[in-house]
């Protein structure tokens, strides 16, 4: 057996789309991320007789900010081993030694994966999220019957105030993307470039979905999700919040379960997020199995995690919600960049 750093081009020969763990081990959502940030990705490997028995992917961010950094993998809620059982660390072995090459600060693996808890306890530090898996393999009665009362009120009043839900596509990404900028503008958190979201349309075009929110034909609430090897992801949520009171997003949400059962899909993935957090209560009505999503920091100096919870990250978040629109556009996607 040998250890192997491969390109994207040389995983695509050996691997097919359905030997990922999750979307985000994809090398189309790779593509995607070198094309918008200019970033340089590793996928190393464990190869015998030219088989690969495993791999993990990840990319190497420098930031004057945050650290310098090795992620697999950033933008997305996962990340870390395509395979669980095969060989671990044998590969975590080489990326240590990889991380010592490029000088980083620290390793992030975003690993969803609980069994492999005991094969990263040599990276000490890590963060928990939360997030909610809903079956989707069982009648649209049983899926509607399990999620939350106070949900279901607020699909039939959307309906009844004649909100829609149509699909959209890359030549509605401009659309989207102004929706986006207000969404996180007032969350005070800085968003991506609108270059990002064009390469993921165009690199996924398999595997994503844009649904818009209408009323009175215009567009007020919007939702990507991406679709992959049976199973949904809930990626980003963005509205006019002048039209929250219509629950134009439970709606597109409720719309995509019902597509997603109809085609078969098995699960829908509704994202992490922190516990009590207004992401977290919006997606607990939706009846999901409520699941641990650990982040694993393996530290080569002595720093300190990024935390969006710290009160200087709060008090930035403020800050960030008073600048004009036209800083936001050019300094938010230098942030989310270093960020990941």
């Amino acid at each position: 057996m040998i250890i192997k750093t491969l390109s994207t081009e040389e995983i695509m020969k050996s691997l097919k789309p359905e030997d990922f763990t999750n979307f985000y081990h994809s090398m189309n959502w790779i593509k995607a991320i070198e094309e918008s940030y200019k970033l340089k990705s590793f996928i190393i490997a464990l190869i015998d007789d030219k088989k690969i028995l495993n791999a993990i992917p990840f990319f190497l961010i420098k930031s004057s900010l945050f650290g310098k950094k090795l992620v697999s993998m950033p933008y997305g809620d996962y990340g870390g081993f395509l395979f669980s059982d095969t060989k671990v660390g044998w590969l975590i072995k080489e990326l240590e030694n990889l991380a010592r090459k490029n000088d980083v600060d620290y390793i992030e693996i975003r690993e969803p994966d609980l069994k492999l808890e005991k094969n990263l306890e040599s990276f000490g530090t890590k963060s928990t999220y939360l997030n909610f898996i809903l079956n989707l393999d069982r009648p649209l009665e049983d899926i509607w019957k399990s999620v939350d009362k106070k949900v279901r009120n607020s699909i039939r009043k959307a309906e009844k105030n004649h909100v829609r839900v149509i699909e959209g596509n890359r030549k509605d990404l401009e659309e989207f993307y102004r929706l986006y900028l207000s969404t996180m503008k007032k969350l005070g958190s800085p968003p991506h470039s609108f270059d990002f979201f064009d390469n993921v349309f165009k690199f996924c075009s398999n595997n994503v979905k844009l649904l818009f929110a209408i009323y009175e034909d215009k567009k007020i609430a919007a939702s990507i999700f991406f679709l992959y090897n049976k199973k949904i992801y809930y990626w980003k949520n963005v509205s006019n919040h002048e039209y929250l009171h219509l629950r134009p997003n439970d709606l597109i949400l409720y719309k995509m379960i019902e597509l997603g059962q109809k085609k078969k899909y098995e699960a829908l993935d509704l994202g992490r997020s922190r516990m009590n957090t207004g992401g977290f209560l919006f997606k607990k009505r939706w009846g999901g199995k409520m699941t641990e999503l650990k982040y694993y920091y393996r530290l080569f100096r002595d720093v300190k995690i990024p935390d969006p919870e710290e009160e200087k990250y709060k008090f930035l978040g403020k800050l960030w919600k008073i600048l004009p629109m036209f800083l936001i556009k050019r300094l938010g996607p230098v942030i989310r960049k270093n960020f990941a």
